[in-house]
């Protein structure tokens, strides 16, 4: 060790060698905060965390947030003062500014040293997903607090004054007071993100400004979609090219759709349309989940191999057993699979076969739809679908073989598929939403995670005026 370092570490000052890197570890957790922050509060898609990715499971779960604030924020002003506190630190800062500033470098540094240690602890053991660039963040966070925490100078003020003068130092009682402090920072944080139930879902109107001439221009595309279990080597062929008209709408912020016809929502003759009629359903005809009679209708795109969308299912199925009568849910499956949707340019390892599970579901609605909500409820029961082998086994078993091969190769199968796929495109292209899972009710976009029943009610409370009995 040369003498300049020792007499560096004798004084209690950062080699600097060292204080360039803890700098350079501070930007990079800044850029990386900044550029989450930035889409957390604008509600733009961050990079690569696709629909129900492992990334978005992340930041769309009440965890990304303390009392309604991105955790990104606390965290780019945290490492921005870190950053700054470095500034006055190195041998041509004066000792006296380099001791004010200890205090608060180190309770920064137990910060980040604990708060990287809780947001892992909570994608692993809770959301039980990793999202890459929080865990960046937290990896340059946790080397930086390293580096503090092992150079910090906690020793007694030396007993001659003129050495107080040359030394850096943080008195040990000094130094307990500032990990306490943090400590209970780190408290605030956990508690306040335990007891706060973060809203994760927004309505926006949509089609107030799309026009009959849009419309009657969209190009939607009704490519074919493989209607029969392709063998393990075959691959269906994929939709053609995306939508090329831009639709006038309004944009969306971010995630789940429902909607009813244009008409103020009451359903007239069994049909049912978005998007001024661009979408038609016949309610006797597309897969419901209650009454084709109902007086009011409910557009619910959906992936059985979603996590979102396995959360939604639960509050759907609530919503029916209010509303039996009242509320239809045409449910048409949307799989985040590239194997037959456009939009998806690579397939997340999560959403495997998803275009699969989703011909299954259409399949057995077409045999028998009695049968279809076990179908639902086995495919949607616990975090993951079951294999395609037992779902493809236990469609089979749930309207015979006979009448599943029949239905699997039924061209309806085909056309739903696509339905569903074009609705999404035409949201994800021109409405900028391509989260899920996705409901339209009436002109309104409802997007994000719905933490309860409680929060579907109130959206078809507001929207169709439909309140469950007490």
């Amino acid at each position: 060790m040369s003498d300049r370092r020792k007499q560096q570490q004798k004084d209690g000052q950062i080699p600097a060698g060292l204080l360039l890197l803890l700098r350079l570890l501070m930007l990079g957790a800044i850029a990386i905060s900044a550029y989450l922050a930035s889409t957390a509060l604008s509600g733009t898609a961050v990079a690569g965390c696709g629909p129900a990715s492992n990334c978005d499971k992340v930041l769309h779960s009440r965890w990304a947030y303390w009392f309604g604030i991105p955790v990104s924020l606390p965290a780019l002003l945290m490492y921005a003062a870190v950053f700054a506190l470095t500034l006055r630190m190195g041998p041509k800062v004066p000792v006296s500014d380099q001791r004010k500033a200890w205090p608060f470098l180190m309770g920064a540094a137990v910060l980040m040293f604990g708060a990287a240690i809780w947001f892992s602890a909570l994608q692993y053991f809770v959301i039980r997903s990793f999202c890459p660039y929080c865990m960046t963040a937290h990896i340059l966070g946790l080397a930086a607090a390293a580096i503090i925490l092992l150079k910090a100078p906690i020793r007694p003020p030396p007993e001659k004054s003129w050495q107080q003068e040359k030394q850096v130092y943080i008195p040990p009682a000094h130094a307990r007071n500032v990990v306490l402090v943090a400590l209970i920072s780190l408290a605030a944080l956990a508690g306040g993100q335990a007891l706060h139930q973060q809203k994760l879902f927004s309505v926006q109107s949509v089609p107030a400004t799309l026009t009959k001439t849009a419309v009657s221009n969209a190009a939607i595309s009704t490519g074919s979609v493989s209607s029969a279990m392709p063998s393990s080597n075959t691959n269906p062929p994929l939709l053609s090219t995306p939508p090329s008209t831009a639709l006038a709408v309004t944009q969306a912020a971010v995630q789940p759709v429902i909607a009813t016809n244009s008409v103020g929502g009451n359903v007239v003759d069994h049909r049912f349309q978005v998007y001024l009629g661009m979408f038609q359903f016949d309610l006797r005809e597309v897969p419901v989940i209650g009454s084709a009679d109902a007086p009011y209708a409910m557009l619910s795109l959906f992936d059985y191999t979603c996590h979102h969308c396995r959360i939604m299912h639960p509050l759907l199925m609530e919503a029916h057993r209010a509303f039996p009568d009242k509320l239809a849910i045409v449910s048409l499956p949307m799989p985040l699979d590239s194997t037959c949707n456009y939009t998806v340019r690579r397939t997340p390892r999560a959403h495997t076969n998803a275009c699969h599970y989703a011909e299954l579901g259409l399949a057995v609605w077409r045999a028998d739809r009695k049968k279809h909500p076990a179908f639902d409820e086995f495919i949607f029961t616990g975090e993951t679908p079951p294999s395609l082998h037992d779902a493809a086994a236990y469609a089979r078993q749930l309207v015979g073989p006979e009448g599943f091969d029949k239905a699997i190769r039924d061209p309806w199968v085909n056309q739903q598929l696509t339905r569903g796929i074009s609705v999404y495109a035409t949201n994800f292209f021109h409405v900028r939403n391509g989260s899920m899972p996705q409901i339209m009710i009436n002109t309104n976009l409802t997007t994000g995670t719905l933490n309860t029943s409680a929060d579907l009610f109130k959206v078809l409370d507001k929207q169709l005026g439909l309140r469950p009995d007490p």
